[in-house]
């Protein structure tokens, strides 16, 4: 008798104990720019999801892919400005790497958006 009363006090008071992780995977760390410290795919990861965009969901080579794209436009401001424009259009085109990756990527985020929506 006294078995089965410790064995019941036992399965109630804890022989599973609770494990809380301080983060929801390495994906996710990953993407967000945290591991390692990765300001430009933080900034990536903001971007996307200003777009409505789930980042996380994005594969792994897209999202590279696109952050390679940005840091491009944002390093080198002069690629991929249109030179037929005056030069005060060129100097405010170059100082927006987003709106110039959109103009040459913008299937990419309309694609995104329909297949990788961000869950409110």
């Amino acid at each position: 008798m006294a078995s089965r009363a410790v064995r019941s006090l036992r399965l109630r008071t804890g022989s599973a104990k609770v494990q809380v992780r301080s983060f929801t995977s390495w994906w996710h760390r990953w993407v967000d720019g945290k591991n390692p410290d990765n300001p430009q795919a933080a900034e990536v990861s903001d971007w996307l999801r200003e777009q409505k965009i789930d980042p996380y969901l994005i594969p792994r080579d897209e999202i590279e892919d696109w952050r390679r794209q940005y840091l491009m436009r944002k390093h080198y401001p002069e690629y991929d400005v249109d030179k037929t424009k005056p030069e005060a259009e060129q100097q405010a085109e170059a100082e927006d790497p987003w709106g110039r990756l959109c103009k040459r990527k913008g299937h990419v985020v309309q694609r995104w958006q329909r297949m990788y929506p961000l869950s409110e």
